[in-house]
């Protein structure tokens, strides 16, 4: 009888900075592969991930691997929900912001003996408009350097922070309307409105430090419009865990909500611009996706 676990290994090689050819290698030291059947896939293009994460769960896969950023986590996981196959993070991206607030490292060496671990428990998801994400979904000036960060050549956090100031020059507040689940719809001008299932959107920069991915609720934090010279200090916040103690800041948590803004335009799902209208409906779905974590110490 066989026992071995099947696991599709999905390497996005264009993601991120890192360099990605030593994953089979690491594979096979740090596994007599008697525990595992591995499979190791490369995407081609946008979608592949997809594609191959679906045929992994029809083939009845116990994980899926997913080497790269949040992109190609995203891509994979929206496939992953609700079925038995297991998700298991290397995150060779920029920003890896959904590894990072789980708690996996950022080497892939590490990593993969969280794999191997194979503590898996279930975390939530959430949709705006239909469209998943389960990082942050987010409108105003995150979306915008989300818009920028996916143009340019380079990646890192050095290029993510030059363009959230060059972002930051150009973006203006809008006024929304906002209407939480069971409550009453408000008109706020805000700088920015981002929904957080996770802590941050990657980089450490932690935009809702107090967002539990198990909670079933989201954080939604609103940005208000502040003066430049307020600039750094919130910045600052951002980088130490401090961002939710701005007077610029209001957090609101919920199980659902609806947004309305004055034009339709650019938002993001984990950190990935995308076009979307005036009316965002965007909600949460408990305990949904099973993933491979670190053992809490």
């Amino acid at each position: 009888m066989d026992t071995q676990k099947k696991a599709l290994v999905i390497i996005n090689p264009i993601s991120g900075t890192s360099r990605k050819k030593r994953i089979f290698d690491m594979l096979k030291q740090k596994s007599d592969l008697s525990r595992f059947d591995f499979d190791v896939r490369y995407t081609k293009c946008k979608g592949h991930a997809s594609e191959l994460a679906k045929e992994a769960v029809d083939k009845r896969y116990d994980y899926v691997l997913a080497v790269g950023g949040d992109g190609t986590v995203n891509e994979i996981a929206a496939n992953l929900v609700h079925t038995d196959t297991a998700l298991s993070i290397i995150p060779l991206g920029s920003g890896n912001g959904l590894a990072r607030h789980l708690g996996i490292s950022t080497q892939a060496s590490k990593a993969l003996d969280v794999f191997f671990d194979e503590n898996v428990v279930n975390i939530d998801y959430c949709k705006a408009n239909d469209i998943f994400f389960f990082c942050t979904f987010g409108m105003g000036l995150d979306a915008k350097v989300s818009e920028a960060f996916s143009k340019r050549k380079t990646r890192g956090l050095h290029t993510y922070l030059t363009g959230a100031l060059t972002e930051y020059a150009k973006v203006k507040s809008e006024t929304y309307i906002i209407t939480p689940e069971n409550e009453e719809s408000f008109s706020q001008k805000a700088f920015m409105i981002t929904c957080a299932n996770a802590s941050q959107w990657g980089y450490n920069a932690r935009i809702a430090p107090a967002a539990d991915i198990r909670d079933g609720l989201m954080d939604v934090v609103i940005l208000l419009p502040f003066p430049v010279y307020d600039a750094a200090p919130l910045g600052l916040q951002l980088f130490t865990k401090h961002f939710d103690k701005s007077s610029f800041v209001k957090i609101i948590k919920t199980k659902q909500l609806v947004i309305e803004r004055e034009k339709e335009g650019i938002a993001h799902v984990d950190g990935e611009p995308v076009f979307m209208g005036k009316k965002v409906d965007v909600r949460i779905f408990g305990g949904g996706l099973r993933v491979v974590v670190p053992r809490e110490k």
